[in-house]
């Protein structure tokens, strides 16, 4: 009885391959730092919110910013100023604060860190030069 040899790389790649049909795999991720106290958070994350779940491409850490650990991190991000929020870090690489526009600015923070290049009105928007 002869014994078959089992490709096992293949066989992982093909199993990685259908959990990605089924469960997608984020692309990029957002650290949300946010206050339950704070008025711009609340009219904020209802629209990260839905965001998230027309993009499951983006995985989202909501992190409450009131505990000193938390209050320390974003301190030390913001240079030692005093923290500000909302805040949300994009790709650990760019980051959006404040109310105004903020999903325009994420959409257009995650274009950046993927090498997308802004279309004309963003480049008009956000005075870009190209």
């Amino acid at each position: 009885m002869a014994s078959a040899k089992l490709d096992l790389e293949a066989i992982n790649k093909k199993y990685v391959e259908g959990l990605e049909t089924v469960w997608p795999m984020p692309k990029h991720t957002i650290k949300m730092f946010h206050s339950e106290a704070c008025p711009h958070c609340k009219k904020v994350l209802p629209l990260l919110r839905e965001f998230e779940r027309q993009h499951p491409e983006v995985s989202i850490d909501y992190v409450e910013a009131t505990t000193e650990r938390e209050t320390k991190h974003l301190s030390a991000i913001f240079g030692g100023k005093t923290p500000e929020v909302p805040t949300a870090i994009i790709d650990g690489k760019y980051m959006v604060v404040g109310e105004v526009n903020f999903i325009e600015r994420v959409s257009f923070a995650l274009k950046l860190s993927e090498k997308t290049p802004p279309i004309r009105e963003e480049r008009i928007r956000w005075l870009l030069r190209s």
